[in-house]
């Protein structure tokens, strides 16, 4: 096994993917979409950074108001680097093909990298990155 595939087995990362919903396209739609997409449990928070702490298999939709009244945010819990990797893929395709979400530049996606032990000092950050 290379070191590059160590590094990978070694790391977990977690998404926050935020997008702005049709007023119509309600919370329990998304949520409905989603859990059949994914196969994960999914809360409907009413509140931005609320208590809840997602998992790699529940994970959780709120409310962030920071791109207007209807801007929403899907927030994993810590995916292993194989599994997020189909999940940013997937997620991306989602928001791309679905007429009832949009992205302005209010919107983002923040990426949390966690990797364990000391492989990050000779980490080749653009390779691991593609």
């Amino acid at each position: 096994m290379s070191s590059s595939e160590i590094k990978q087995q070694k790391s977990h990362i977690g998404f926050e993917f935020e997008f702005i919903r049709n007023p119509k396209y309600n919370l329990g739609e998304i949520k409905k979409s989603l859990v059949k997409l994914f196969k994960v449990k999914l809360n409907i928070e009413k509140e931005h950074h609320s208590d809840f702490i997602p998992t790699d298999d529940h994970w959780k939709l709120e409310p962030d108001f920071s791109g207007g009244f209807h801007l929403v945010e899907i927030v994993t819990g810590p995916l292993p680097y194989p599994l997020a990797r189909i999940v940013l893929l997937n997620m991306l395709k989602f928001i791309r093909e679905n007429k009832n979400i949009y992205l302005t530049d209010r919107c983002g996606l923040h990426i949390n990298v966690n990797i364990d032990g000391p492989y990050i000092q000779n980490m080749d950050i653009l390779h691991f990155i593609l």
